[in-house]
């Protein structure tokens, strides 16, 4: 849900920047969730009995602990200096209202 809902304002926002570095920063995201997206699918064909259960698990949350972390030390600082204060405060209100319709699809 996470990389889906960045997919579709933040990242586009931000790489829509004249900013290079954010262009740069916004790729590098997107190739971190498509990693992720893939370790889940084979996840999702795996049994926690299996033998590679546990090693695709820890890959998993060590690609997500990856991805937080640049997300949060340059990403975000990089929208900060992007984006006047008003369009950071949008693009939030756009992003909870995204992940707010995704749980309730999820929900049904």
């Amino acid at each position: 849900m996470h990389s889906q809902m960045a997919s579709e304002s933040f990242y586009p926002a931000l790489a829509a920047t004249p900013s290079d570095r954010a262009v740069q920063l916004v790729s590098t995201a997107r190739k971190r969730c498509e990693v992720v997206e893939k370790l889940f699918q084979d996840l999702s064909h795996l049994k926690p009995s299996d033998a590679a259960f546990e090693t695709k698990m820890n890959m998993v949350i060590s690609e997500i602990g990856r991805q937080i972390d640049m997300e949060e030390d340059e990403l975000f600082h990089e929208a900060r200096k992007a984006f006047p204060e008003y369009r950071l405060e949008e693009l939030g209100l756009e992003t909870q209202e995204r992940h707010n319709n995704l749980r309730m699809l999820a929900a049904t």
